[in-house]
């Protein structure tokens, strides 16, 4: 999971019950700095964020078994960076087709967690960032 404090522990409500024994391992932003090589440029504040996301999406069942290393942070960082500066090519009007269906999806889940009256997870905000330069860059 990736979140603040406050989203992180409305999550974890909704999984367990309040009496249940949990054991929680904390990767904050400068634990993921420190575990980042140095030599290979650090990570940036930019992509600090997408990081800790990346690394909070590791199915449950993955991180118990083998659980996070430095060394998986740094090999997430290196595939970021590669993925970041990998391009493809895709028909214009299929490109805005999914930009637009992420955004509408991006708007039920805010609109769900304001009715809801919860934050907005970081996760969804960072998204939504993405799309915005996503359909600005496809324009």
């Amino acid at each position: 999971m990736f979140g603040t404090r406050e989203e992180l522990c409305l999550e974890l409500e909704r999984m367990f019950t309040p009496s249940e024994p949990l054991l929680l391992l904390v990767w904050t932003p400068g634990s993921v700095e420190a575990a980042c090589d140095p030599e290979e440029q650090g990570v940036s504040d930019e992509e600090l964020p997408s990081l800790m996301a990346a690394l909070g999406d590791i199915p449950m069942d993955t991180y118990q078994e083998e659980g996070v290393t430095r060394e998986d942070v740094r090999r997430l960082l290196r595939f970021m960076r590669v993925a970041s500066r990998r391009q493809v090519t895709v028909p214009a009007a299929l490109l805005n087709r999914v930009i637009d269906w992420a955004v509408r999806e991006v708007t039920a889940r805010e609109s769900q967690c304001f009715e809801a009256g919860q934050p907005v997870p970081c996760s969804v905000t960072l998204l939504g960032e993405d799309l915005r330069t996503l359909k600005a860059r496809a324009a």
